[in-house]
């Protein structure tokens, strides 16, 4: 059987080291981009009531509209008008990205991202026939980009993998420089309620050319669950919900209520998260600035993004091999010298622990 030649030059540098360390007893893993607690009950409560109901069948492909109200009143605070015509719920973020490529972008299209930057951001583009320019849109808060060579653009605040945060005027310069040069926004808007030191802005704001990705996984614990949405121009909804009918008829019924239930509850349980995630941050930049590594201090997300000035893949092999401690090589990242590691998947012990077999190993 031959697979097509765009297909085999996909590279997922994620799932090889989650493969890798996987089979290591004791180890500490800083690899995998999700939180370490549990799903809330609440949110499970809901959904086993949705299966004691019966919600099994097929469902609507845009979703249910109980759901789709509940997130458009949640986009709606970020100062912009949104209705559930507006809203299509989808296989989580990566669908809704996934679909908004494949809507968006002709073969031979290009989409600039931001370097560094997601690693499914070009496995994404290369399946929808495309290819990404990557570059760095600010240096010093000043905008760098010049002639555009895309026709999408992906904005991604707070940032994966550097927990960056575009400030308001960061974010008006964005989009004057989208609307000027006639581009498509894709927000990417997945941590939005994961902060520390910075407020959000959404370029849908400032700008109507715009789709905005968000998804249940990160704020709520729920990466396992497969569920996100995105939020389009109505017109645009019918035809992205065709790529969604395609690619999984619609996402669980089931799944849609506790997800319901998690915007319509207490947010008690995000806010413990991320006053948490803020102490492990400051935990892993110490230890850290320790080692001698360059590193800026996330603003949001849940990953460090150090400087390490050495074969990153050799590393993070040889790290695993030799004290059972997992990160993501800058490649994935498009940053070769750079490492990623997550503290929203281990603990304030697990961070100690794994800094001090760091230690060991440099040494």
């Amino acid at each position: 059987m031959q697979f097509c030649p765009r297909m085999e030059a996909i590279q997922t540098s994620i799932r090889k080291i989650a493969e890798l360390i996987s089979t290591k007893e004791n180890a500490i893993r800083f690899d995998i981009g999700q939180p370490d607690y549990d799903t809330p009950k609440h949110i499970k409560k809901a959904a086993k009531k949705a299966l004691d109901k019966g919600m099994t069948g097929y469902g609507p492909v845009k979703g249910i509209d109980e759901l789709r109200e509940a997130i458009a009143d949640y986009e709606s605070k970020k100062g912009f008008n949104v209705t559930k015509e507006n809203i299509l719920i989808t296989t989580g973020g990566s669908g809704a990205l996934m679909a908004s490529m494949l809507a968006l972008l002709e073969p031979k299209d290009k989409l600039l991202v931001p370097q560094p930057y997601w690693e499914s951001y070009p496995i994404m583009a290369r399946v929808a026939y495309s290819n990404i320019i990557a570059k760095p849109y600010f240096e010093k808060g000043k905008l760098l980009l010049g002639k555009p060579e895309a026709k999408v653009m992906v904005v991604n605040s707070p940032s994966n993998p550097d927990g960056m945060v575009y400030s308001e005027s960061q974010i008006r310069e964005l989009a004057e420089y989208a609307k000027n040069n006639k581009m498509t926004v894709i927000s990417d808007e997945v941590y939005d309620n994961v902060l520390y030191d910075s407020k959000h802005y959404s370029i849908r704001k400032y700008f109507d050319n715009v789709i905005v990705i968000n998804s249940f996984s990160k704020t709520y614990s729920m990466t396992g669950w497969r569920i996100g949405w995105l939020v389009a121009d109505e017109k645009l909804i019918p035809n992205l919900a065709k790529i969604n009918r395609a690619m999984c008829a619609g996402v669980n019924t089931f799944i849609q209520y506790g997800a319901l239930a998690g915007l319509k509850g207490k947010q008690d349980f995000v806010q413990k998260m991320v006053k948490d995630f803020r102490e492990r941050r400051d935990l892993m930049k110490k230890k850290i600035d320790e080692l001698d590594w360059e590193c800026d201090m996330p603003e949001g997300a849940f990953y460090m993004f150090p400087k390490i000035k050495t074969d990153a893949w050799k590393f993070c092999l040889d790290l695993i091999e030799k004290q059972k401690v997992s990160m993501v090589p800058g490649d994935a990242f498009g940053q070769p010298e750079y490492v990623r590691l997550c503290f929203g998947s281990a603990n304030k012990e697990q961070i100690k622990e794994g800094f001090e077999r760091i230690q060991q190993f440099l040494r």
